[in-house]
């Protein structure tokens, strides 16, 4: 059995998707079977592609490739598919430019859908990316065997917008989650708030910030700390706002590696993650295991995955409501009375690997 694995998402500064699909490659022994792992990617190595050396075959295609277009991409990824006679295909992300079922009828092709914000959260993307997001998902949708949902919640969002999803095979699986208990004596020892991940719109970064600036002015004294790739231009005028306004109580401190992601978690006693949607919600559920508290929007997906282990504001479509909400429960300063208890999240790692091992690795 032959499995190829599309790894661009495994960029030297990969998001959420890129280290979802790393934990669960780390943690998929192959050693003792007879399958065989293939990966391929364009985007040249880094530290996550060397550290799955040892458990795959890894082909980077020529800059190239990344240079003229996507499409040349996988015109080599279809030659490794004849090449290598592979069995099954994993797209963890939901683009594919080419339909392989044409000239490989027999392919498995597995791909991970993780939500379906584009569509649901308007404001938040542009019509451009829009049109990209339904017409690359209505293709991975036709040409897949099964699809992946990491969460029932991003599961009803996808089958809602898009119905021909709900006629496929799937799975609900949590992602792998890796995570470190963190040494009490090295607890909490920064005042402020944490957020990490992607600074955008969909993600709540200009509630966070206006609510922030609320907080403030109801006689808050705890700072902010971000952390992550800016991706959002109106975010960026905002956060360069909220730097001058508030000198030494408001730091950005970019791109958050996962070397260092548990020292910066080890500091902070509680973390906000305000998002307006969500496939999962992995920082949160990250602090969480590590000993934190959280406050998160109340979205469907939070209540699924940390249930009351979360300190939840209400989010409305009025961002300044939303905004005052949040600050609301930073100030209340409640959050550090909150204990995480692992039941809430139904599932243990050991299982959900066994099953993506399932998934992943079975013709039929």
């Amino acid at each position: 059995m032959k499995v190829l694995v599309d790894l661009r998402t495994l960029s030297k500064n990969p998001s959420g998707i890129g280290y979802y699909t790393y934990n669960i490659l780390k943690h998929m022994e192959m050693k003792d079977t007879q399958v065989k792992l293939f990966g391929i990617t364009d985007q040249g190595s880094g530290k996550l592609l060397e550290m799955l050396r040892d458990k795959m075959t890894i082909i980077e295609t020529s800059l190239q490739a990344k240079q003229l277009n996507i499409y040349r991409y996988f015109l080599e990824m279809e030659k490794i598919i004849t090449d290598e006679k592979i069995d099954i295909l994993w797209q963890p992300n939901f683009i594919f430019i080419k339909n392989f079922k044409k000239n490989h009828p027999d392919l498995k092709i597995v791909v991970s859908i993780h939500d379906a914000s584009p569509i649901l959260h308007k404001k938040d993307f542009s019509i451009l990316y829009r049109l990209y997001f339904r017409f690359y998902v209505n293709k991975a949708i036709k040409h897949s065997n099964h699809i992946l949902y990491i969460s029932n919640a991003a599961k009803r969002e996808v089958e809602t917008v898009f119905e021909s999803a709900s006629k496929k095979e799937s799975s609900v699986i949590y992602p792998f989650i890796d995570y470190k208990k963190m040494d009490e004596k090295n607890e909490n020892s920064a005042n402020g708030f944490l957020y990490y991940g992607n600074l955008e719109n969909r993600k709540g970064v200009d509630i966070l910030l206006y609510a922030y600036d609320l907080y403030r002015q109801r006689g808050g004294t705890k700072e902010l700390h971000l952390f992550g790739n800016m991706r959002n231009n109106s975010i960026d005028k905002q956060l360069k706002e909220m730097l001058e306004k508030y000198d030494k109580s408001i730091y950005y401190h970019g791109y958050l590696n996962d070397g260092d992601k548990w020292e910066v978690i080890s500091r902070f006693g509680v973390g906000v993650f305000p998002s307006r949607g969500e496939g999962f919600g992995m920082p949160a559920i990250e602090m969480l295991l590590s000993g934190k508290s959280v406050i998160v929007s109340d979205i469907a997906v939070y209540k699924e995955t940390i249930g009351e282990s979360g300190i939840y504001f209400h989010l409305v479509d009025d961002i300044h409501q939303s905004a005052s909400n949040l600050s609301e429960v930073m100030i209340q300063d409640i959050y550090n009375k909150r204990q995480f208890d692992i039941k809430h999240l139904r599932f243990d790692n050991e299982t959900n690997i066994i099953r993506y091992k399932e998934v992943l690795t079975k013709k039929d």
